[in-house]
């Protein structure tokens, strides 16, 4: 797995609400970074995402070879496995606004990256197929990403 090293960034969050409950977001200016599966790793794990299940790359699904996009965020988020995540710069960037009935490309997250502990909604890996595809610049950036706001039960 690629580790770009740590970055410190304060994230401008908001919370959005819209017509309903399952459209409440939280919007995020987050530091997007990619990373990939390694096959010649001789550590399994590398290529499964939280659950032990395959990680979804962005050509995978690009390619319709692929429902979802793996992505790893903060374990401290306590977000949902399987969360689905909204980034519409890649929407945009990929032409893949209205690709789904919810729209633009389904990110999911379904990992969670220990080096991203304590970043909250700061930053957000990406999962992509190679080394070569890590180093994209369209995904290397920061963007406004929204994630689900989940209601506390109490």
């Amino acid at each position: 797995m690629l580790f770009l090293g740590p970055v410190f960034i304060i994230a401008a969050i908001s919370i959005v609400r819209g017509n309903g409950p399952e459209n409440r977001t939280i919007e995020a200016e987050t530091v997007l970074t990619a990373y990939y599966p390694d096959p010649s790793s001789e550590d399994e794990s590398e290529t499964m995402d939280a659950m032990g299940n395959r990680l979804h790359t962005l050509q995978d699904y690009l390619d319709g070879r692929a429902p979802y996009v793996t992505v790893s965020t903060d374990p401290q988020l306590g977000l949902p496995y399987g969360a689905h995540i909204k980034i519409p710069e890649l929407d945009e960037h990929y032409g893949l606004r209205d690709r789904d009935r919810e729209g633009g490309i389904r990110f999911e997250s379904r990992d969670r990256g220990t080096h991203l502990s304590g970043s909250g909604y700061s930053r957000l890996d990406v999962c992509v197929r190679s080394e070569q595809d890590s180093y994209d610049l369209a995904v290397n950036r920061r963007a406004k990403v929204y994630f689900p706001l989940e209601d506390k039960k109490g």
